[in-house]
């Protein structure tokens, strides 16, 4: 499988977001796969709908696991990323070997160095997920990511994410004026649909939408979702009609939002799996989901002019 071929397959199928059965998959969030970007849990979608966890060979090796023999890779893309160095007096580009490492750190704390990061290329991993493994070790079981959170401790999410007073009362109410929550006891599964809505709620109170406002209603449904699915597993409550009627790219820049948004609040969860906290915390302030298709696109368009 090269990039050419991947690009193709997502070209073709790509249409499938528009039924709503595969676009929850995408943002779904009750599985280990809330670490990748929008344009890899498409593909990841596409080719094995049912991975709750994806890792290189050498990874699950590291986790005391071995990929079977009969396991179908699922490839995933990421951007090679390069730096280059510039005098910030000068403008001048400044050789990675023209200073030690010390040298290079110091530059860059007293402003005397520019640091700027491209993506040039695009490369393919193998990927297999955790049913095409099996244990080598009986003490190594493996756990799909799972939030370790009380209702206590969900509401103290929900103050964290909105920075409201969270008030007890007789009714379930969010004054968004006053930034206060006026929330009634209830069990967790209830709890934890209700702040999902309320978190969602204040996500779009602060967020310019622009020429996307239009879609506002899914946007709202789809983040509420996949925070929901993080909670409470899939939440066949939330529907997200309307898909259909939407073109492909209005689709993709919904999801990047909701691939913008949504990992800021999964990453203030206590999780099972602390490798997803870690995961979450580390992504990129500037998700590459268009600047992927930009990649792919503009790569592919180059080729067939010059009639590769």
């Amino acid at each position: 499988m090269d990039t050419k071929q991947l690009y193709n397959m997502l070209a073709s199928n790509i249409d499938k977001l528009k039924h709503e059965k595969y676009y929850k998959k995408v943002i779904y969030n009750g599985s280990n796969l809330v670490r990748f970007d929008t344009i890899n849990r498409i593909l990841i979608m596409l080719q094995n709908d049912k991975a709750i966890d994806l890792k290189t060979d050498l990874e699950w090796q590291e986790l005391g696991r071995m990929v079977t023999r009969d396991a179908k890779p699922v490839y995933l893309l990421f951007p090679k990323t390069t730096y280059k160095y510039f005098d910030t007096s000068t403008n001048k580009e400044v050789g990675k070997c023209d200073l030690s490492p010390d040298e290079l750190n110091k530059a860059l704390e007293y402003n005397i160095l520019n640091k700027q990061e491209s993506v040039d290329e695009l490369y393919i991993v193998s990927t297999y997920d955790v049913r095409d493994t099996r244990n080598l070790e009986d003490s190594n079981e493996f756990i799909v990511n799972k939030p370790l959170l009380n209702s206590s401790e969900i509401l103290k999410l929900l103050s964290n994410v909105t920075g409201a007073d969270i008030v007890s009362c007789d009714d379930d109410y969010y004054s968004l004026s006053d930034n206060v929550i006026y929330i009634k006891k209830k069990g967790y599964t209830e709890l934890a649909g209700l702040v999902a809505q309320y978190i969602t709620e204040y996500i779009l109170s602060i967020s310019d939408l622009g020429e996307y406002q239009v879609y506002k209603d899914i946007i709202s449904r789809s983040v509420e979702y996949s925070i929901s699915s993080f909670l409470l597993g899939d939440n066949d409550s939330i529907d997200i009609a309307g898909l259909n009627e939407l073109a492909i790219d209005d689709i993709l820049n919904i999801l990047c939002y909701v691939d913008t948004v949504v990992p800021g609040v999964v990453s203030q969860m206590k999780c099972s799996n602390n490798s997803i906290n870690e995961a979450t915390c580390n992504i990129a302030k500037v998700r590459k989901a268009e600047l992927l298709l930009t990649l792919m696109e503009s790569n592919y368009a180059s080729m067939g002019l010059l009639g590769k």
